[in-house]
């Protein structure tokens, strides 16, 4: 045999003796450790759900994006896909969230008589969470939870608070406080609180209070507007009228705000102190 080949055969017998390296097999599949659905946000015009979940991996990984449904009242409103880019370490979990929102009614109308059905409604999110791992093959993960979301209540305008003094014989002021009622476990957003005053059928004054302001949850924003009652804003038969020491008042108007468009009036007497 030629030194050549004989050299050749022992190199390669000596190779095959050695001993392969050790590859770690791939760990039990990623699995979705909890998950929870929550109200985000919440407003008269519509709401917002929050589902926050882990998974958990025994290897490293990385929690790439979802696809989802949004369900309201079991009919599919939304549907999509979000990038994730969540890592979870090998033997951890990895947490990721994932938002969407819903309106309660295309317009007043409709809010309207959702409210007056009153009660809530049912919102889910579900879907797939997709979970890389390096060298394997990506593992899809279902997810689905539900909750009620409660409909919203209508704010009202109530009088406050009144207080009225005569200044003269031609000459007196009257203040209100005009109540917006807010009944929600939310704050709510104004976009305008309308108001014209009537003083004995007369028209005194008008204007707009609240432009942008929130009520908070659950309590009553107070908005003052000053009344003069005298000869400019009354006319010439002020002076007879505040003799009587009685004013009769009527305000009208409308709270604005989202999806919100809603009348009201007040009405009753002014009684008139003594000169101050």
């Amino acid at each position: 045999m030629r030194p050549f080949l004989r050299w050749t055969w022992a190199l390669l017998a000596l190779a095959g003796c050695k001993t392969a390296p050790d590859v770690k097999p791939a760990g039990p599949a990623p699995e979705l450790a909890s998950q929870e659905l929550l109200i985000a946000e919440q407003g008269l015009s519509d709401f917002r759900v929050r589902l926050e979940g882990k998974v958990k991996s025994t290897d490293a990984a990385k929690i790439s994006h979802a696809a989802y449904e949004l369900v309201v009242d079991g009919a599919v409103v939304k549907h999509g896909e979000v990038p994730l880019s969540v890592e979870v370490p090998a033997g951890g979990t990895g947490a990721f969230e994932l938002e969407q929102a819903s309106n309660y009614a295309a317009n007043a109308d409709d809010l309207k008589a959702l409210v007056a059905k009153g009660g809530s409604l049912l919102a889910a999110l579900r879907g797939k969470v997709t979970v890389e791992r390096a060298g394997q093959q990506a593992s899809v993960l279902d997810f689905a939870k539900s909750r009620e979301v409660r409909v919203p209540r209508l704010p009202h305008v109530k009088l406050h608070e009144l207080d009225a003094a005569r200044y003269g014989a031609e000459e007196a002021n009257a203040t209100f406080y005009l109540g917006v009622d807010n009944p929600n476990p939310f704050a709510v957003k104004m976009t305008a609180l309308a108001y014209e005053v009537l003083i004995n059928g007369k028209h005194v004054a008008d204007g707009v209070r609240g432009t942008g302001e929130k009520v908070g949850a659950a309590s009553t924003g107070v908005f003052e507007v000053q009344v003069p009652v005298n000869l400019e804003t009354y006319g010439p038969d002020v002076g007879k009228l505040i003799k009587t020491l009685t004013l009769p008042y009527r305000v009208t108007g409308s709270l604005k705000g989202d999806l919100l468009d809603e009348p009201y009036e007040l009405k009753g007497d002014i009684k008139l102190n003594v000169s101050k």
